[in-house]
Formats: structure tokens, C-alpha cells, sequence
């Protein structure tokens, strides 16, 4: 993989350092010698590009393998943690029931462990609107957010907002080109017309 980045970043190299050449030839000959180089060099940069890309679409597919498989090995994990969850729920269900009816006390011992029923600390449930409930009894919560679409909005009419920044990241997106992309010739024929 560094070989092919390698190779795309010197072909790359290679080319600012061509066309600087082709503005500076001299004469028809040295024009053709350059242009077969610039044609050389981007047929490398060509097939560099390609491999790079088709190697990002194969560790994507990769990843989605993976991750997929991941999703289904959770899921197993998921299934196996939830039925002993309910098991373990259903033996505190049934130990409260028994405690409940008297069957058994708030505290049973065995021989090396200890089974206590014990009560949490008292919990509230409001069953009225809060806003009915004496103010004493109330929190009031303000929350201020920032509007970030409406900062970015005004910055892109050429409107900064004081205290902010805004900033974009950049993203390299691999694509496919059209069938007819890229016909080098003709630019090359262009080129030799215009000189």
C-alpha cells in the first residue's frame, strides 16, 4: 500500500515538473520527447489511481464484512446476556414473591452466603403536571444552545458571527470516471496546435 501512495505521489511530482518542461521546450523534437513522458507518467499515475482506489473499495468491503459479522457475534452475546438476565430476574422475582407471602424472611443464610431483601432509597413519582406542584418543589432548567445552521448560513452570505469559527473538513472521495473520461491525445494535439 506505501508503494502505490509512493508511486502516486512522485508520478504526481513528476508531472508539475513535465509541463514546466513543455512550457520551456524549445523546439518540435524536445516537445514530442516531453509529451511521451507526460503520456508515460500518466498512464503509471493512471493505473496508480486505480489500484489505490480499488484497494479502498476492497478494505470497504472488508469493513462492512467485519462489521456485520461483529453485529452478529453481539447479537449472539446480546441473546446469551439477556436470557440469563432473565433467569437472574426471574429467581429475585420469585425470592420477593416468597418474602412477600411470608414464605421466607427479609434475610436467609446459608452456609458461606447470605440472601437479604433490603429497600431501596424512596423514590417519587409525580402524578400531576409539575407546573401544579408549589414552587418549592419544582426546578426550572434553561438551556442555551447555539443555532449552527444559522451561524454557517450568515457566513456563507459573507457574514461572520462573532465567537465563532467555521471550518470545513476535508474528505477524499474515490469514484468512478465516465467511460469516455480522460483522452489525453486530444489535449496532447491541442497542445502542438497552440504553439
Amino acid at each position: 500500500m506505501n508503494l502505490s501512495l509512493e508511486t502516486l505521489k512522485t508520478t504526481s511530482t513528476e508531472a508539475v515538473k513535465l509541463w514546466q518542461a513543455l512550457n520551456n521546450a524549445k523546439d518540435d523534437e524536445e516537445t514530442d520527447a516531453i509529451w511521451e513522458s507526460i503520456w508515460d507518467n500518466e498512464q503509471t499515475q493512471q493505473e496508480t489511481t486505480d489500484w489505490v482506489a480499488n484497494l479502498v473499495d476492497q478494505i470497504d468491503a472488508d469493513i462492512i464484512a467485519i462489521k456485520s459479522r461483529k453485529k452478529y457475534v453481539d447479537e449472539l452475546h446480546d441473546q446469551a446476556i439477556a436470557k440469563l438476565q432473565l433467569w437472574r430476574d426471574q429467581l429475585d422475582r420469585t425470592i420477593l414473591q416468597l418474602n412477600k407471602q411470608g414464605l421466607l424472611p427479609d434475610q436467609i443464610t446459608g452456609n458461606q452466603r447470605q440472601i437479604s431483601i433490603r429497600y431501596n432509597s424512596p423514590s417519587c413519582d409525580v402524578l400531576i403536571n409539575p407546573e401544579q406542584l408549589p414552587n418549592e418543589y419544582q426546578n426550572v432548567r434553561t438551556t442555551v444552545t447555539a443555532n449552527k445552521k444559522a451561524i454557517v448560513a450568515k457566513w456563507r452570505k459573507g457574514i461572520p458571527v462573532k465567537g465563532t469559527r467555521i471550518y470545513r473538513k476535508p474528505k477524499v472521495v474515490y469514484s468512478m470516471l465516465p467511460a469516455n473520461a480522460g483522452n489525453y491525445q486530444l489535449m496532447k494535439q491541442a497542445t502542438k496546435k497552440n504553439k
